[in-house]
């Protein structure tokens, strides 16, 4: 009930008070938030627990599998240079500073991989696909959300005009901005939208959708990648000589297997007008959002239950300082951005 009010929520923000054809408030953050204001009003809902613990290990690991339909590898080839430029030290440097900041800060090293995924690669989506990934506690995924959701709604309501400013009269270098620097698929939809009604320029809207569609790729090799690292590791920190395949996240494999199926489905498409013999354009097209759709609301029934389960008074222990790393490393990946696009592309 809550995720089907969230996606319903989340495309009246969107259609309603914004009036926009795509919701910049994501129906996950929506659903974790009505979450944890029922789970934390309503003490007598814990009688559910064994069905919330089932959406959050099973039903998540589904969404999350499904979600690689949304990632085309192919479509990297058909992306500019110039994009490829700015979002691949921007992901690489975020998430090394993300570390070296952590110990600064003190923050837990897995609610540090969780900030550092969501702001460099695709807000919610990315910390709820590598949540499992590393074994992170359910209020380290609330935190991490609550992190780039608020940094990202005030990217995506500031910097359209900071992004004229910084790159009057230059469509690529705004666009890739606003793809490169703002965390959540949705907020990035967003920020490029309100530019184009500012501004009148549909260019930046395409060049910022594409740049995040990179960002949004990375995950099947950054995650995958995370996990190894993660798994790779003995209790008392040490490096393991060996990974035990036992332990690795067996779903993020079925993430990746969905993306390549996706790739050569396309890639199919550009030679044939049938994809695996049996399936025209419309069918293809068909299946990727019916499929699409499913993941989305299967991860958003997993967060609905996160956040059920996610006690306030825990989140309240993890201080104050949480929030002041996420805004220093949401400056960060703007600086990045900006400075990448300075020295590369201008």
């Amino acid at each position: 009930m809550i995720s089907l009010f969230s996606l319903f929520l989340s495309e009246f923000l969107g259609l309603a008070l914004f009036g926009f054809s795509k919701s910049p408030i994501s129906s996950i953050t929506i659903a974790i938030f009505i979450g944890l204001l029922i789970g934390n009003t309503f003490k007598r809902i814990s009688i559910f627990d064994m069905g919330f613990q089932f959406c959050i290990k099973s039903l998540l690991k589904i969404g999350i599998i499904l979600l690689g339909i949304k990632l085309s590898f192919s479509d990297i080839l058909n992306i500019s240079y110039s994009s490829l430029v700015v979002v691949i030290p921007c992901i690489l440097i975020t998430l090394f500073s993300v570390l070296l900041l952590g110990k600064y800060f003190k923050i837990p090293k897995r609610l540090c991989i969780l900030i550092g995924v969501g702001t460099s690669i695709c807000g919610a989506t990315a910390i709820v696909a590598t949540a499992p990934a590393i074994e992170a506690e359910q209020e380290e995924v609330s935190f991490a959300i609550a992190n780039i959701t608020l940094f990202g709604l005030f990217a995506m309501l500031t910097y359209p005009y900071l992004s004229n400013f910084l790159f009057s009269n230059n469509s690529l270098a705004a666009g890739l901005f606003l793809g490169s620097s703002i965390h959540d698929t949705s907020q990035v939809t967003g920020a490029a939208m309100v530019y184009n009604e500012q501004f009148s320029d549909k260019e930046v809207l395409n060049i910022a959708i594409v740049t995040k569609l990179i960002r949004n790729t990375a995950m099947a090799i950054i995650i995958p990648f995370i996990a190894i690292r993660y798994k790779g590791k003995n209790k008392n920190n040490k490096k393991s000589k060996l990974i035990d395949l036992k332990q690795f996240p067996l779903f993020i494999l079925g993430f990746v297997f969905f993306g390549l199926f996706r790739s050569i489905g396309d890639y199919i498409l550009n030679t044939n007008d049938i994809v695996f013999g049996f399936l025209n354009l419309v069918q293809w097209d068909y299946l990727i959002y019916l499929l699409s759709m499913i993941s989305k609301f299967l991860l958003t029934v997993a967060m609905s239950a996160v956040g059920v389960t996610t006690n306030l008074k825990n989140l309240k222990k993890m201080g104050i300082e949480i929030f002041y790393f996420g805004f220093i490393v949401a400056i960060l990946v703007g600086l990045l951005s900006f400075s990448i696009i300075r020295i590369f592309i201008l």
